[in-house]
């Protein structure tokens, strides 16, 4: 894989973090599993849902882990870009330990720092 492919994926998964708590994925709240799939939907519930708040908070965080981990990307586009592989593979390595934090599979982060690990 070329620096140019990396540095488009880097792109592709700056986008992606960036709207993480806007697409969403699954996530259900309480006891009755009540499916709150984004912010917006979150925000969007009843005062009178018992998990609002909870909701909210959850993806609150997603949107606050998103940005970090865009911050991350940028640095390694930047580092990339500069010749620097060692410090893009490390920021590409933190965005997706924060990734981890929030989605174990890593699946906007994790492939990435696959791919750089192969480049030379």
């Amino acid at each position: 894989m070329s620096k140019e492919q990396i540095i488009s994926q880097l792109d592709q998964a700056i986008d992606a973090a960036s709207k993480w708590a806007d697409t969403g994925w699954t996530m259900k709240f309480g006891p009755y599993n009540d499916e709150v799939n984004s912010l917006q939907a979150a925000r969007e519930k009843p005062e009178t849902f018992v998990y609002r708040l909870e909701a909210i908070a959850y993806w609150e965080d997603i949107q606050e882990q998103g940005a970090e981990t865009v911050a991350q990307g940028q640095k390694a586009k930047e580092a990339l870009q500069n010749g620097n592989m060692m410090l893009a593979r490390q920021a590409v390595h933190h965005a997706m330990f924060l990734e981890k934090k929030v989605n174990d599979k890593a699946p906007t982060w994790g492939k990435l720092f696959t791919a750089m690990s192969e480049l030379n």
